[in-house]
């Protein structure tokens, strides 16, 4: 999410995520926006359209129409394969050195861990961070010298074999966070602190260094509007033989078809829909596909955006039970970020939870305990798991604020009915909580 959207309670539990525009389709730059609220501006979730699969040249709808020319689909497919082949090559010292690094990092951390219990979520093991994320903030420089604070001082980490939930209202920062991530923020955007993907810094590694190392071989995302991500005049069969060619060792017509159909079949995209266009899919088989696509590669971090966006409740269970599976192969030491609306499927897979409001994670907690005993303890928090259906169904009273007019103190005295005078003030930056009134673990409990 980017910008300051003021989404409602609905919305995060509601499991639907805001429609974001497309950016560049494949190893191009992403074209996005941001805009701002106020001055008839809006900084909305369109700020980024990210690539899911990253890393080989993709034929665009421009490149099929513009110019009179016509991209035959056979031929494409035979050519990407060969310019796989001469890339792959030149990247393997590359790739190697970074997945090194990060296997490094993994195994130090396991070692210096030994004997501290893992989360009580699905299947976790804590080996130690994947990606680490330190102070990372950013912001939006607009017409007329304002500034839009969209993500503020983020501190977190995913582990090896962990899946870390991201959960908020729209419009807090959470897609824009992913966006910095994978350097496919706008111009006007400004970055501070570090993203180590290892020994990698995604926020000072350079556009050549993402596009083709980063994206789709060590980070792969399920974007939030996957209609928009798909390439429009390519079939989806077309698609996935490609990102195949492109990311994983298989050679030969044959072999590419079979492995792009096992793709499909991991994320439930039915075999009858591969010689389809984007624009003949439903926008959960359209879900479907980009999961596929995104799952090709078997990068050591996924990044999930809204991954379970317009699908019913069983294909919600089996999607986030595929991203689960993808942690959890033994001896791969890959780790999982949910970005997420919706709270079962959260409850479903997470073994940790990190709630953002209004640009800042706010609480940092075992799933476990955040959606059983004790239960969260930031107000929001709360809140959040309150206005669900199954539980007390008592909306958050109020809106977020604009990010791009943010309180001094906590931004969300306002609509807390816990806040005194001293949340006039910043709340404490260290710890789980950021908060001068948490729910202590005995209010949690009563």
């Amino acid at each position: 999410m980017s910008g300051a959207g003021a989404g409602t309670t609905a919305e995060v539990t509601g499991g639907s995520g805001a429609v974001r525009k497309s950016g560049a389709v494949g190893g191009a730059d992403a074209v996005t926006e941001a805009e701002a609220v106020g001055g008839g501006e809006k900084v909305t979730d369109a700020d980024a359209d990210v690539d899911a699969v990253g890393g080989g040249d993709r034929v665009t709808a421009a490149e099929a129409v513009g110019g009179g020319e016509k991209v035959r689909e056979a031929d494409a497919v035979a050519d990407l394969v060969t310019e796989a082949d001469a890339a792959a090559e030149a990247e393997k010292g590359t790739r190697a050195r970074h997945e090194a690094e990060a296997h490094a990092v993994v195994k130090a951390d396991e070692a210096a861990e030994a004997g501290v219990g893992a989360p009580a979520g699905t299947g976790a093991r804590r080996q130690g961070p994947v990606l680490a994320v330190r102070g990372l903030s950013v912001r939006f420089l607009m017409p007329g010298g304002r500034r839009i604070a969209a993500v503020t001082d983020a501190h977190f980490e995913v582990a090896a074999g962990e899946c870390l939930a991201l959960i908020g209202e729209s419009g807090c920062g959470k897609s824009v966070l992913a966006s910095a991530l994978l350097g496919l923020l706008p111009g006007n955007a400004q970055t501070a602190g570090q993203a180590l993907l290892g020994d990698l810094d995604l926020l000072s590694v350079g556009e050549r260094t993402l596009a083709r190392t980063v994206r789709g071989r060590l980070i792969g995302l399920v974007p939030q509007s996957p209609a928009a991500h798909l390439t429009p005049v390519r079939t989806i069969r077309s698609q996935l033989e490609e990102t195949v060619a492109a990311l994983a060792p298989v050679r030969g017509r044959k072999a590419l078809r079979a492995a792009a159909e096992a793709a499909a079949e991991r994320a439930a995209f039915p075999s009858g829909h591969l010689d389809r266009y984007p624009h003949e899919l439903s926008g959960g088989l359209a879900q479907r596909a980009a999961t596929a696509l995104a799952l090709v590669g078997d990068a050591p971090l996924l990044l999930a955006d809204e991954p379970t966006t317009g699908l019913d409740r069983d294909l919600v269970d089996r999607t986030v039970d595929e991203l689960r599976r993808h942690v959890d192969a033994d001896g791969t030491g890959r780790a999982l970020l949910m970005i997420t609306h919706d709270l079962a499927a959260a409850e479903r897979i997470a073994d940790r939870v990190a709630v953002m409001y209004a640009g800042r994670i706010v609480e940092l907690a075992d799933a476990a305990a955040f959606f059983g005993a004790p239960g969260p303890r930031h107000p929001y928090s709360r809140g959040l798991l309150d206005a669900l259906p199954d539980r007390a169904f008592v909306p958050i009273p109020g809106m977020p604020p604009e990010l791009g007019d943010l309180p001094g103190g906590c931004a969300f005295a306002a609509r807390c009915d816990r806040a005194t005078d001293v949340c006039a003030t910043p709340p404490p930056g260290t710890g789980t909580v950021a908060c001068h009134h948490p729910h202590a673990v005995e209010d949690v409990r009563a």
